[in-house]
């Protein structure tokens, strides 16, 4: 009898060794490519050393390291996108720091890095990192902070109600004027609509760490455009220049005596 349960015990114990040998080696292994180990660079390692988060089943340990794998071999393939898409999954199911820094470096990549900052930030903010991999971790947020455009949008004030859309997606106005957006370097589109007014829209190039200024110009609908008010200028200014060069050539005329009366007898009383 007591050697059964001897035996159920060395079993049970086998069992809960090797389910946490197993989450430890989620938590150290970085799926981040075989490149080296410079900061910043993707490696197969990583310095962030956490123990495994309670409640993390032996079947959400063993899919987290499947899509660790899936998204190493899709870094060595160049698909960064479905790497990303296998890290936060893992990091999903795991909350291990080590995926959440896999899944900054993807979108470092990608070229995203308005969200590789926030991913570096959560990293830092979030988990319990040591000196070295904080310190690295901060310095990658920062480069990723100074890639960043800056797109102003001024003119806000005289349009209240106005809506507001970046690349298709609603932008939020928080209050300060002018509204400041951090962006991604790259083109975007701004669309601005208003009620009873016509449709405003600005499409332009930022670059990495650069800043463009947009004033919003809302035209009421109806109202002449530029376009119309010029065509009407350039029109009334010709009629004006053939008014007065008529006048000075009849005056020229006249004077030179090439225009006659047209009775040569006079009538005098």
């Amino acid at each position: 009898m007591w050697s059964l349960v001897r035996a159920a015990a060395t079993l049970s114990l086998s069992l809960s060794l090797s389910m946490s040998l197993s989450l430890a080696i989620l938590i150290v292994a970085s799926p981040v490519g075989a490149q080296g180990r410079r900061r910043g660079t993707t490696t197969r390692r990583d310095t962030v050393t956490e123990e495994a988060r309670e409640g993390v089943s032996a079947r959400d340990a063993e899919e987290a390291r499947r899509l660790f794998a899936a998204g190493m071999t899709a870094i060595d393939q160049g698909l960064w996108a479905d790497a990303l898409g296998s890290f936060q999954r893992a990091y999903e199911l795991t909350r291990v720091p080590s995926a959440l820094r896999n899944v900054a470096l993807a979108l470092r990549a990608l070229g995203r890095h308005r969200a590789a900052r926030d991913a570096f930030a959560q990293l830092l903010r979030d988990h319990a990192l040591d000196p070295t991999t904080r310190h690295d971790v901060e310095t990658l947020r920062d480069e990723e902070i100074a890639r960043l455009a800056v797109l102003e949008v001024a003119g806000l004030e005289l349009q209240p109600g106005a809506l507001l859309r970046l690349d298709g997606e609603p932008l939020t106005d928080d209050g300060a004027r002018p509204l400041r957006v951090e962006v991604d370097p790259a083109t975007h589109v701004l669309v601005a609509e208003r009620e009873g007014y016509e449709r405003f829209v600005w499409e332009g190039e930022l670059l990495e760490g650069g800043r463009r200024r947009v004033e919003l110009a809302l035209r009421p609908i109806g109202a002449p455009g530029d376009d119309t008010i010029l065509h009407v200028l350039l029109v009334a200014s010709a009629i004006v220049a053939v008014g007065v060069a008529a006048s000075v050539v009849g005056w020229w005329a006249w004077n030179e005596g090439r225009i006659e009366p047209s009775y040569p007898q006079r009538l005098t009383l």
